[in-house]
């Protein structure tokens, strides 16, 4: 059983109308993740094949990996990467379009090296060239993408080979989108609460929110005194430094879960003051709780935050 007998891969034409939803999320995803480097490990191999591509007009055979994120390519026997399809770039996966040719020249048999997709094994037959082909499928991928908007063309053994394969690589790329969407969905949310975090207006908000909370810290300082009175019961002046106090430590609080969200996670965590800001903040939520935390130690930790401005 084997999952095509021959093909070829020819890139051509430019993208069609009717696309696979998306494609803007696609785009925000960039470039990056899909750079070549070595062939995906044999863990995350859904199809291994050898198949002939059509390349300057002659048959080379060429390593193809079908993984859930990309179609790629490589020489035979060899893990370097020569090219890729991202499968949440692809806007089309159809049939291939009748009227294409090839050199009469003899064409490689498909050899199987692995394969998950059991429901599309068929039996391995060789595929005769210098005729005309029809049983094969189109692949067209996004114009902002990594390949540009490129077309490929793989040809199969017959008719129905090629609607498996179709079938199954449709379901491929539809998972592969929604996947992208919902990444570049967090991803979109993440650029707007950094924009939000960075703005001059918010870094003024915060600005003043430390001074007033420096502020509370030396009256609390400096009035220990008189926060009770001769019986022991906290004096007004007391209670509202307090509430102050858990108010502060709400709205830093907060400013913390955005700041740690905007830059999630290694510009988070390479920043000392965000280091400096989620200490103090731990610090500050466990002394609303029941521990005996000292409090000469807590308003210094405070007062630490004056630092930043």
């Amino acid at each position: 059983m084997a999952f095509a007998a021959a093909g070829y891969l020819a890139a051509a034409g430019r993208r069609s109308s009717e696309a696979f939803p998306a494609a803007e999320a696609i785009a925000a995803l960039g470039p990056s993740q899909f750079d070549l480097s070595t062939v995906p490990d044999p863990s995350e191999h859904i199809e291994d094949l050898v198949l002939g591509v059509l390349l300057n007009g002659s048959w080379q055979n060429r390593r193809v990996i079908i993984t859930k994120k990309a179609i790629s390519f490589a020489l035979v026997g060899e893990d370097k990467e020569l090219d890729l399809i991202p499968l949440c770039e692809v806007e089309h996966v159809e049939e291939m379009p009748s009227g294409i040719t090839t050199l009469a020249i003899d064409a490689p048999s498909s050899k199987r090296r692995s394969s998950k997709l059991e429901h599309i094994r068929k039996s391995s037959k060789a595929i005769d060239t210098g005729r005309t082909f029809v049983h094969g499928i189109h692949i067209s991928t996004t114009e902002n993408g990594y390949n540009s908007g490129r077309s490929y063309y793989i040809r199969v053994a017959n008719n129905e080979e090629k609607v498996h394969l179709i079938f199954a690589l449709k379901h491929l790329v539809s998972t592969a989108i929604k996947e992208a969407d919902t990444h570049s969905a967090l991803r979109r949310y993440q650029d707007a609460a950094r924009e939000v975090y960075n703005s001059k207006t918010f870094q003024i908000m915060a600005a003043t929110l430390i001074v007033g909370n420096f502020v509370v810290n030396v009256v609390e300082a400096e009035c220990v005194d008189k926060l009770q009175d001769a019986d022991g019961n906290d004096t007004d002046l007391r209670r509202a430094l307090d509430g102050m106090n858990i108010f502060f430590t709400v709205i830093f609080t907060v400013e913390l879960l955005v700041n740690a969200f905007a830059h999630w996670m290694v510009a988070f965590f390479t920043n000392p003051w965000s280091l400096l800001d989620t200490f103090v903040v731990v610090m500050s939520l466990v002394a609303l709780g029941p521990v005996d935390f000292p409090v000469s130690v807590l308003r210094l930790m405070r007062a630490f935050r004056v630092i930043r401005l």
